[in-house]
């Protein structure tokens, strides 16, 4: 809706400004957000979705100066494969899946670094990595970002009960913080002459290594 003028134009048809029209799209859009906070008697909520990374600008149109983002990165070749070994296909960059994938992580990379660097007093760079080798430290930090008090039981979440939602099954399996990454050292060095050239700017950039035996020939 926000993006299409067209939505605009119909609202100031009825005498109704594009400030004021913003302001009833962010109603709409959080009216179950709120709802669910309130009745849980909670302060504020969060909504954590992938696939806002290609609306972020949106976003923060609709809802504003008051918005914090945790900018959640990971390895990008570890999101490629697990993205690519479920079959899933985002966007419409390439035929081969692969590839297809490839470029697809890169854009969104790219699109949060540049929110990122943006908007740097409110958004908080989380690496994945880091959260999982040392949650106590890392979300600490966050919530210092968000200006809430430091609660340590959620190093403990698995041991309290929460609102059932679609990934919540396998949340209630999961005890304490488990790493799960370097799964993309499983890609062949075929596969990773196709999508290094795509994503090996973005890593560096993010700070993961290219150090692995695979890579020496890529570069040859």
């Amino acid at each position: 809706m926000v993006r299409t003028q067209h939505t605009f134009a119909g609202f100031r048809g009825l005498g109704i400004e594009k400030s004021e029209a913003l302001n009833e799209i962010r109603l709409w859009a959080s009216r179950h957000h709120e709802a669910f906070r309130m009745a849980q008697g909670k302060k504020r909520w969060a909504d954590k979705t992938p696939q806002y990374v290609g609306i972020l600008p949106e976003i923060e149109e609709i809802f504003g100066t008051k918005t914090q983002y945790i900018m959640i990165f990971r390895h990008p070749l570890d999101v490629v494969y697990s993205i690519f070994q479920r079959g899933w296909k985002f966007g419409d960059y390439d035929p081969n899946l692969l590839v297809n994938t490839a470029k697809y992580v890169e854009d969104s990379l790219n699109k949060q670094l540049n929110f990122s660097k943006k908007y740097p007093q409110r958004c908080f760079d989380l690496k994945y990595e880091n959260l999982v080798s040392e949650p106590s430290e890392v979300l600490t930090k966050m919530f210092d970002f968000l200006g809430e008090p430091w609660e340590p039981e959620v190093l403990n979440f698995n041991d309290f009960n929460h609102g059932f939602g679609t990934e919540d099954p396998f949340v209630r399996g999961t005890k304490g913080f488990l790493p799960n990454f370097d799964n993309w050292q499983a890609f062949s060095q075929e596969q990773l002459s196709k999508i290094l050239p795509i994503l090996e700017r973005v890593i560096k950039e993010l700070g993961y290594s290219l150090d692995n035996s695979k890579f020496s020939s890529y570069r040859e």
